[in-house]
C-alpha cells in the first residue's frame, strides 16, 4: 500500500474568488497537454518529493523482464496512459519504456501507475513512486495525482495554492474513505506552513463537516485539524463556496 509520506512566502490573507481557476482545471485534458514539461514551485507536499523530481507520470503495464547481474532488472514498460512527460523528445515519445529496478521488484503482465525518472543521462528510467492497479484506492490515488498534475501547473503560486487548498476542503466531503483521509493529512501540513492562511471560515466550513459524519475516526481526524487551522487563522470568508455559488464542476457532483 501506498503510504503519502510527509513533505516540505508568508501567505496572503486577501481572498479572491477561484471560479477562472475551476473553470480551467475542469476542462477535459487542459494542462496536460499544454507545456508539458512544466511544474514550476510544487506547493504541495506530494509535488515537493515526488512530481519535483519525476520526468513520466504514467499508468503502464509490465511487459517482459530481463535479468542483469548484481540484483538488478531492466523492465520493459508499455505506456498505457501519459499524466505527466518531461522526458527529452526522443525519448518521451516511445510507446515503451525501458526501467531498472532491483531484482524480482516487478512481475511481467502487471499494471501499475509509475512515477519515473532518468537514471543518470541515459535513456533508462528508475521508479520514484509505484502505486499497483491492485490496490483497493488505486482509481482514487491516480485521480488524486491527476488533479495535483493540473493544478501544479498553474502559473500562479498563489492560485496554485488556492485552488490546492480548495481541492482538498472539498474532498474532506467525498464519498471514499482514502481521499477523505488524504486531504486531511494534506491540510494539516497546509496548516503548518507560513506560505498559506485558512480563515475563520474555513474553520466553521471543517466543523460543519465535522459535526455532519458518523464516523468516529474521521471525525477525530477533522477535529484534529480544525484546531490546527483554527491556531492561525485569519478573519475572513470560507475558501469554498456552498453549492448554490458555485459552477458546475465535474470533478465534484
Amino acid at each position: 500500500m501506498v503510504v503519502w509520506r510527509a513533505m516540505r512566502d508568508p501567505g496572503s490573507t486577501k481572498r479572491h474568488r477561484l471560479v477562472p481557476v475551476l473553470c480551467l482545471l475542469a476542462l477535459p485534458g487542459f494542462l496536460l497537454q499544454e507545456e508539458p514539461r512544466k511544474i514550476q514551485e510544487p506547493v504541495s507536499r506530494y509535488g515537493r518529493v515526488y512530481l519535483k523530481e519525476a520526468d513520466l507520470a504514467a499508468e503502464v503495464t509490465v511487459e517482459r523482464i530481463y535479468h542483469l547481474g548484481m540484483g538488478v532488472d531492466v523492465v520493459r514498460l508499455r505506456v498505457d496512459r501519459e499524466l505527466l512527460n518531461r522526458l527529452p523528445e526522443e525519448i518521451g515519445k516511445r510507446k515503451q519504456q525501458l526501467m531498472l529496478s532491483s531484482r524480482d521488484e516487478y512481475r511481467e503482465d502487471t499494471g501499475h501507475f509509475l512515477l519515473l525518472k532518468r537514471f543518470s543521462s541515459g535513456d533508462r528510467l528508475i521508479t520514484v513512486q509505484r502505486i499497483s492497479n491492485l490496490e483497493k484506492f488505486y482509481k482514487d490515488k491516480v485521480a488524486f495525482v491527476e488533479t495535483l498534475i493540473r493544478i501544479e501547473r498553474l502559473p500562479d503560486v498563489e492560485e496554485k495554492r488556492k485552488a490546492l487548498v480548495e481541492f482538498l476542503l472539498l474532498d474532506l466531503k467525498a464519498e471514499s474513505q482514502w481521499r477523505k483521509g488524504n486531504s486531511v493529512r494534506e491540510l494539516m501540513w497546509f496548516a503548518g506552513q507560513e506560505s498559506f492562511r485558512f480563515t475563520t471560515g474555513d474553520v466553521v466550513y471543517i466543523e460543519g463537516i465535522e459535526k455532519d459524519t458518523k464516523q468516529e475516526a474521521f471525525k477525530r481526524s477533522l477535529s484534529r485539524l480544525r484546531h490546527a487551522v483554527a491556531e492561525k487563522a485569519v478573519e475572513g470568508p470560507p475558501l469554498v463556496k456552498e453549492a448554490e455559488e458555485r459552477p458546475s464542476d465535474p470533478r465534484h457532483p
